[in-house]
């Protein structure tokens, strides 16, 4: 199960950034260098040359964003379609795609939570034009914490879904 697990992490370093460039890339804005990185001596992930990215309208800067997120969230769910598929065998497939649909939940979470430094914090941040709502005056601030408080409900029901079924 630790294998796979860290095979999981592997296929999560990777897919996300990869669909992010993908979309970059079919907008029309340019990818012209790729490396992998272990941010945190911990995981390895692909990391993009992004210099063009940032010339880039609004609009395709929200689809950019949201790229890796959809990306997290069909791993998620083809993670665990796969596991009910296969969890009567108890082969190694059906714990590979455990890990993945896990994994693929936990890192969409916590990439589109909007008071973390993540995709959710510069998906809000593109429209109010302003890289830390946190930081503007007035509605942005209010914005943000309606936003944050939303997620965190979300996370909550998830959890007491999560539970329920582990009953």
């Amino acid at each position: 199960a630790l294998g796979f697990g860290a095979l999981g992490l592997l296929v999560m370093g990777i897919v996300p950034p990869l669909s992010q460039a993908v979309v970059a890339s079919f907008l029309g804005y340019a990818t012209p260098a790729c490396r992998i990185a272990f941010p945190g001596r911990i995981v390895p992930r692909l990391v993009f040359d992004d210099s063009a990215w940032r010339r880039m309208l609004s609009r395709h800067v929200l689809t950019v964003v949201a790229a890796p997120c959809v990306a997290r969230l069909v791993l998620f769910a083809a993670g665990t379609g796969l596991w009910l598929a296969t969890r009567s065998s108890g082969d190694g497939l059906s714990v590979f795609a455990l890990a993945i649909g896990l994994l693929g939940l936990l890192s969409f979470l916590i990439s589109t939570a909007p008071f973390l430094p993540t995709q959710g914090r510069r998906w809000l941040a593109t429209p109010f034009a302003r890289p830390n709502p946190w930081t503007a005056g007035g509605g942005y601030r209010l914005h943000a914490l309606i936003l944050s408080v939303f997620w965190l409900a979300a996370v909550i029901c998830i959890l007491l879904v999560a539970a329920g079924a582990l009953q």
